[in-house]
């Protein structure tokens, strides 16, 4: 599935208490895509953003861990009002 545009909102969500974390693995395709979530609370976070010149906002986040892979293209990424713990990156150009 190719997105332009992507928005997770979850409000006041608890993920570690139902699951591991959270994989955004969704290739958002060949495109300049963007792609906002709002309101996690997480212990584990996986985004694969793919090819093109990507942005990923994070709003209203708690992260223990942020994993983000870029992909190929330039890519921008926000934590706005966000705290996170420990973050990863690959291919954040």
């Amino acid at each position: 599935m190719t997105f332009s545009t992507l928005a997770i909102l979850i409000v006041r969500s608890k993920l570690q208490e139902s699951c591991h974390g959270l994989i955004l693995n969704s290739n958002l395709g060949y495109d300049d895509d963007s792609l906002v979530v709002v309101g996690i609370d997480s212990s584990m976070t996986y985004v694969n953003l793919g090819p093109g010149a990507d942005k990923a906002a994070f709003t209203l986040c708690n992260f223990v861990t942020l994993m983000v892979n870029g992909g190929s293209g330039t890519d921008i990424v926000s934590l706005i009002t966000s705290t996170i713990r420990t973050f990863y990156q690959l291919n954040l150009h």
